[in-house]
């Protein structure tokens, strides 16, 4: 065995392709040491064949063939150099999908994947949710996010979009809950929202702001029920009617609050609450942005925001709740700001 290991390595050392080796090593079929050298050799061949190529499959390919060829860990090195430098150019769903898929035996693919889950989630990119939804049908997240792709379509509480997304999806699981969306959809979209308001409406319209806080309809529903004490400016009347209402903002109005917290993240550096009472805002968004003052009136809210405005910023009269706690109505409001910022 020592002389046919140094015959092999003599002979098999001028061979340039794998399958040569083969050929050569193919008489010596009982001999460890002849069999060791030719798979030494050919590791070596396909690792040149690899850095020349210099591409993640090429790398990849080797790896898997030579788990234990000379050159095994310097493969390692190159694969992981070419994969992060090709992670680092992704920007679309398709190529962030395309990366997973190709990939799937590298680290960095569950991070391509959990890149496009973001789109989806945090981003509310549609055409990322697309995508994942018909490439990733076993992904652990696929649910939570063809929950999330359905929200979208059904956010408004109107029939059409239900339906589209009902004809467009016929695999989607939850079919109890879609079908019981569509149900009240079809009765919101069949009540007559824009007749003169009439007091026998009023149990469903208080039904509509109460159960569809946050949505179109729910909007509507409360101006037909103040619309008559907003035409004869009756703030006190509208006030009472508000109460009657009890508008319920779901887990103390964390539920609202979540929905602001990307825009608030990426693009407020101060919150200046304005109200009576505004220890929900102030418990919500306290660890969220760097600033935060809690005022009473408006022009303690316009000289807060003037403290940390500087040249280039914005101060955005934002109204996230009702106003009567502070504001005859929503004019008196907007003419109090103007007051007070003519006034600086």
């Amino acid at each position: 065995d020592a002389a046919l290991a140094r015959l092999a390595r003599r002979d098999y050392s001028g061979y340039t392709d794998e399958g040569s080796v083969d050929r050569a090593a193919e008489p010596y079929a009982e001999s460890p040491a002849m069999q060791h050298a030719a798979m030494r050799q050919k590791s070596r061949i396909a690792y040149a064949n690899a850095c020349r190529a210099n591409t993640i499959d090429a790398y990849a390919s080797y790896l898997e063939r030579y788990p234990r060829g000379d050159d095994y860990l310097a493969a390692v090195m190159h694969l992981d150099e070419l994969s992060n430098w090709e992670y680092s150019t992704l920007t679309t769903p398709e190529e962030f999908a395309d990366f997973a898929e190709q990939h799937s035996d590298l680290q960095l693919a569950e991070s391509a994947l959990a890149r496009l889950r973001a789109m989806v989630l945090e981003e509310h990119n549609t055409h990322a949710a697309k995508v994942y939804l018909e490439r990733f049908p076993l992904d652990v997240e696929y649910s939570r996010i063809y929950k999330q792709y359905y929200y979208w379509h059904s956010a408004e509480g109107n029939r059409q979009p239900i339906e589209a997304f009902a004809a467009a999806n016929p695999e989607y699981p939850f079919k109890v809950s879609l079908e019981a969306d569509l149900e009240r959809a079809t009765a919101i979209d069949t009540f007559d929202l824009t007749r003169p308001f009439d007091e026998s409406n009023y149990a469903t319209m208080s039904t509509y702001v109460y159960k569809l806080t946050g949505k179109r309809v729910a909007f509507v529903a409360l101006q037909r029920l103040l619309q008559q004490q907003i035409s004869r400016r009756e703030w006190d009347k509208a006030k009472a009617r508000m109460q009657n209402i009890a508008i319920c903002f779901q887990g103390e109005g964390r539920t609202e609050y979540n929905e602001l917290l990307q825009l608030v993240q990426e693009k407020v550096k101060a919150v200046i609450c304005l109200g009576a009472d505004n220890s929900k805002l102030l418990d919500f968004f306290r660890d969220k942005v760097n600033v935060i003052e809690d005022t009473h009136s408006m022009q303690e809210a316009v000289a807060a925001a003037y403290r940390h405005g500087a040249p280039g910023d914005t101060v955005l009269l934002s109204p996230a709740c009702a106003s009567f706690d502070l504001f005859k109505s929503y004019e008196d409001r907007g003419d109090q700001f103007k007051q007070c910022v003519k006034a600086l």
